[in-house]
């Protein structure tokens, strides 16, 4: 990858590393006895972990393939942005005909730059996934 996308990766790797904090945490609390987690420097319970989480995006967003009026949509892909300008990261994915995510892969890009998919794993790609299914892109 260029040296142009520095920032980008560095704004990426942030933005998966809140990702994994946000659902470790709420894996966490959803096992825990007392139902709280500790999170972003607090004890939150599992209900407010997920707010937060519901909160980070700048926007979700779904686009539909084409069919005819009156036919609803049965598979889809969505977007949730994370953060904007430069350097700039979102998640991308396909949704199944439930409107839930299948797919997910994170991608960045800089000023003047293409949206470039980020390098992760397969685990950390699973993570992603577990992280977007926490939206909802139903209609």
């Amino acid at each position: 990858m260029s040296d142009n996308y520095e920032r980008a990766k560095e704004q990426a790797q942030a933005q998966f590393n809140f990702i994994v904090e946000a659902l470790t945490a709420f894996n966490i609390a959803q096992k825990s006895e007392f139902g709280a987690a500790e999170f972003d420097g607090e004890v939150l319970t599992e209900e407010k972990i997920i707010t937060r989480i519901q909160e980070l995006p700048l926007s979700l967003e779904i686009q539909s393939c084409w069919h005819s009026p009156g036919q609803t949509a049965i598979e889809g892909r969505f977007q949730i942005l994370l953060c904007t300008g430069g350097p700039a990261v979102r998640i991308i994915g396909d949704l199944d005909k439930y409107y839930t995510p299948d797919s997910a892969r994170l991608q960045m890009q800089d000023w003047l730059l293409d949206w470039k998919d980020f390098w992760l794993s397969s685990y950390d790609e699973e993570i992603l996934l577990d992280f977007s299914r926490l939206f909802s892109f139903s209609e």
